[in-house]
């Protein structure tokens, strides 16, 4: 028995945990869902004893691996679970449970670049509004690029796209369905239409569905920007999982094409007993159940609530600033509400980042998450209205 932490340790512990229950009740900036209820299943850790073991999701789910404290089964039922909801063919699909989106980009990303390396050295494009980390990805994995301009709602401008579009070689493709900061959806079906009439050598689309892909299939209608597989295929797309499905760490689902997986060849890693196809060595098993865990405890009509209260509330928000006449927008199927930047003690209170955007100047943005109510948003408004909110 190890001795336990002094209380002066203690107290720093307890401050800190008070801090930031503190700071939780106005976090309104970020597409992290405060909503979410594990009570039960960390009890169901601890009280199992697993809590005092190291598991270890090492190599492929599919794989036998030597490191028995693993959980694989989890992991492809998981996995099951995502390309199930996103119409992947029941044997067309391989992937992993991740450390987050950026990891997920990171590995279709990679894979892109094998899979088009066969044809030829390919150019990565994708728009100003994508993810920052695509540019550290594609450094990495030393992978040419184009960036593509931007609509002022922060779709990709195809026209932009076409003109910066090099048809000798293989296009690697990124494309958003939520950005960042706007919430904007990148026109897919235009997206592989000009890139299936522009007589490239091959292309690869690789889609970030970071916080969008958590609700959009839980959308009904033709209209809707669905991210199905069998309604406008794509190659791979990467989901977080701390986004709309709410967990205490982050966490991803990376899905791509199976047969992608199969055509790149890799080195067989004895240790392993597996490929090496996957970016990381150890992975989270506490990622694995966690995910899994909310699969299996939450039904699909608690999920469509959900989704309609978030955009029900992100209209709220809109509703309620045009009515001030406080400039504002938000994209279609979009839970994010961006606007004029307001001063730096409404930003601090609500944890809201700032940008320059070259149409709109400074804005700021608020993400309706399953926490982010209306009474919240009340309160929010009620601080816009102060006077400190009128001077920096």
């Amino acid at each position: 028995m190890y001795p336990i932490a002094t209380a002066k340790s203690l107290e720093e512990l307890h401050a800190f945990a008070r801090a930031i229950h503190e700071h939780a009740q106005h976090c309104a900036g970020y597409p992290a869902n405060l909503d979410f209820q594990l009570h039960d299943f960390f009890s169901w850790w601890v009280t199992s004893g697993l809590c005092d073991l190291h598991l270890n999701d090492v190599g492929r789910p599919e794989d036998s691996s030597p490191y028995q404290l693993n959980t694989h089964l989890f992991e492809r039922e998981v996995l099951a679970h995502f390309a199930s909801l996103y119409h992947f063919p029941p044997d067309g699909y391989w992937g992993y449970i991740t450390s987050g989106s950026t990891q997920g980009i990171e590995q279709g990303l990679l894979m892109g670049r094998n899979v088009l390396r066969h044809i030829g050295e390919p150019i990565a494009y994708f728009s100003e509004e994508s993810h920052y980390s695509v540019k550290n990805v594609l450094s990495l994995i030393d992978v040419e690029w184009r960036v593509i301009s931007c609509l002022p709602s922060g779709e990709m401008d195809l026209v932009d796209l076409l003109n910066k579009l090099d048809t000798c070689r293989p296009a690697l493709v990124n494309i958003n369905i939520g950005t960042t900061f706007k919430g904007a959806i990148d026109n897919r079906k235009a997206i592989l239409h000009l890139l299936a009439t522009s007589d490239l050598p091959a292309h690869y689309c690789h889609l970030d569905a970071a916080l969008f892909g958590g609700y959009l299939p839980y959308i009904e209608g033709e209209s809707i920007p669905h991210i199905f597989f069998d309604k406008l295929p794509y190659d791979s797309i990467t989901v977080s999982g701390h986004k709309f499905l709410g967990s205490p760490i982050p966490v991803g689902i990376f899905l791509m094409q199976k047969h992608h997986a199969k055509q790149i060849r890799t080195d067989y890693v004895e240790y392993l007993a597996s490929d090496n196809l996957i970016i990381p060595c150890s992975r989270s098993s506490l990622n694995t159940l966690i995910l899994w865990w909310i699969v299996h405890t939450k039904p699909p009509e608690e999920w469509r609530r959900e989704v309609q209260a978030i955009l029900e509330n992100a209209q709220y928000l809109q509703d309620k600033l045009q009515e001030r006449g406080y400039p504002c927008w938000r994209n279609p199927y979009s839970n994010i509400v961006y606007f004029r930047c307001p001063n730096t003690f409404i930003r601090s209170k609500w944890s809201l980042p700032d940008v320059m955007d070259r149409f709109f100047g400074k804005l700021s943005h608020i993400i309706a998450m399953q926490h982010v109510t209306s009474s919240l948003i009340d309160e929010f408004l009620h601080d816009l209205e102060g006077v400190k909110a009128l001077h920096e």
